[in-house]
C-alpha cells in the first residue's frame, strides 16, 4: 500500500498521492511560481525607499537622502552597497518624477493610493483631540435674593436710626 507524500495517509495500491492532495500541491506550486515571477518583474520602489504608497514628494526625497548617506559606496564598505545604491537611485528616479510615479502606480495597480486627498474643509471651530477638554460654560449671572443682602443692619443713618428702626417705624418689624 502506498502512502500519500503530502498528507501521509494511505493513498491506495498504485498511487502515492491523493487526487485532492495532488491538486492542492499543484496549486501551491503554481502560486509560488507566479509570486516569484511577479517579484522579479516589478520591484517595489516604495519598499526600497522605505516609504508608504501615499507619501508626499518631500517624504520621498528625505528618505532617498537618508538612504544615500547610509548606503553610498564611498561611505559604506559592504559588498552589496553598490548594488543597493543602484536600486535606491532607480527607485528615486521613478518615484521622484510625478509622471513616472503615476505610470508606475498605474502598472502596479496602486491608483487608489495616488488619489489626492480632499482639501480640508474650513470648520468654524478647530478640531479637538481626545486629550483636549471642552471649554467651560460661561458663568451664570449672580442672583440676588432679598434675604441675603449685604446691608449692615446696625449701620445708622444721619438721624441715628438703624435699618431695624426704620423697618419698625414702617410696621414691617416689631421691636
Amino acid at each position: 500500500m502506498g502512502r500519500c507524500r503530502i498528507c501521509g495517509n494511505h493513498a491506495g495500491i498504485f498511487r502515492n498521492l491523493h487526487e485532492d492532495c495532488a491538486r492542492q500541491y499543484e496549486y501551491e506550486q503554481e502560486r509560488q511560481r507566479r509570486a516569484a515571477a511577479q517579484a522579479q518583474a516589478a520591484p517595489d520602489f516604495y519598499a526600497e525607499l522605505q516609504v508608504h504608497h501615499s507619501a508626499d514628494a518631500e517624504v520621498i526625497t528625505a528618505a532617498y537622502r537618508r538612504l544615500a548617506r547610509t548606503y553610498h559606496p564611498d561611505l559604506n564598505k559592504a559588498s552589496d552597497a553598490n548594488a543597493r545604491m543602484t536600486r535606491i537611485n532607480l527607485a528615486y528616479e521613478t518615484l521622484g518624477d510625478p509622471a513616472k510615479r503615476a505610470e508606475y502606480d498605474r502598472q502596479r495597480g496602486n491608483t487608489a493610493y495616488r488619489q489626492p486627498p480632499p482639501p480640508p474643509q474650513s470648520d468654524p471651530e478647530p478640531a479637538r483631540t481626545r486629550t483636549q477638554r471642552p471649554p467651560p460654560p460661561p458663568p451664570e449671572p449672580a442672583r440676588r435674593s432679598r434675604r441675603n443682602t449685604s446691608y449692615d443692619v446696625n449701620a445708622k443713618d444721619e438721624l441715628g436710626y438703624t435699618l431695624l428702626h426704620h423697618a419698625a417705624m414702617q410696621g414691617h418689624v416689631e421691636m
